[in-house]
């Protein structure tokens, strides 16, 4: 499985919460710009933030679906405002706060 790149690779999952992340949020990015090569600048800087955890383009117009992990609601406020507000392309943003995870898995439906 390894040689057809069915296992792309292998992590250990850390305990987030242990580890003191104890806020995950689901942003909606919608971006003032969508020409390819925008889209293109504004996912190589999203990656390089390393509390995204996930980036997807989205069905939605020009936007981009992510999750974020943090501490706190007080350095969400320092991502929003000095990380996330400053990318570039950045238009507008909807977030929504995790309350509680009763299922959280890697798994395939195999």
């Amino acid at each position: 499985m390894n040689e057809s790149g069915v296992i792309e690779r292998q992590v250990a999952v850390l305990n987030r919460k242990l580890l003191g992340f104890d806020l995950t949020a689901f942003i909606r990015v919608k971006l003032s710009e969508n020409a390819a090569d925008r889209l293109l600048e504004f996912e190589a800087a999203a990656m390089r933030l390393t509390e995204v955890q996930e980036l997807q383009l989205i069905s939605t117009e020009n936007a981009y679906r992510m999750r974020v992990v943090v501490p706190s609601f007080s350095d969400y406020e320092y991502f929003f405002r000095e990380r996330l507000g400053n990318l570039p392309y950045f238009q507008d943003a909807n977030s929504s706060f995790v309350v509680s995870e009763p299922k959280y898995s890697f798994a395939l439906p195999l």
